[in-house]
């Protein structure tokens, strides 16, 4: 091996100021050059996408359960532009329906505490008075309530 044979530490020590050499000079162009070269020219906006959110699907046990059966009385004073909160399901959820009535698909499942906003009704289908309630906070969890699982919010 000829090439090892002329290495000694004066190569050794003459690559690494050689290095610091070349780092140097290129950190010192580097912060002579104007500020607007290193930024770019785009301004960035961050864009909040919606999206659904999880409606939890009950157990068959559950939808067949006793809790189906059991009455509650009705909350007067519920009208529209009124906060109102789902109470009284034992957790299981309400069903916020796509139209007021029993045989209406489910849109989704309203939780225990859950705040809603009415914005229409009251309907009268089915043995219940309906309400439209809508989430402030999502406008796509909206749709037809029975009132006896809503309590007003004082405001």
């Amino acid at each position: 091996m000829r090439f090892f044979r002329n290495w000694n530490r004066f190569v050794t020590l003459g690559g690494i100021f050689i290095s610091l050499l070349v780092c140097g000079l290129g950190m010192f162009f580097i912060s002579k050059l104007p500020f607007s070269t290193l930024q770019p020219d785009v301004e960035f906006q961050m864009t909040i996408i919606p999206v659904s959110t999880y409606t939890p699907t009950p157990d068959q046990a559950i939808v067949n359960g006793s809790s189906q059966t059991e009455t509650h009385q009705p909350v007067d004073g519920i009208q529209t532009g009124v906060y109102v909160q789902i109470t009284g399901t034992n957790g299981e959820g309400l069903r916020i329906r796509s139209n007021p009535g029993l045989n209406a698909e489910v849109n989704f499942y309203g939780m225990d505490n859950e705040v809603f906003l009415v914005q229409d009704g009251p309907i009268e289908a089915d043995g219940y008075r309906w309400w439209f309630i809508a989430a402030p906070y999502d406008t796509n969890r909206s749709g037809w309530s029975v009132a006896d699982f809503l309590t007003i919010i004082e405001q």
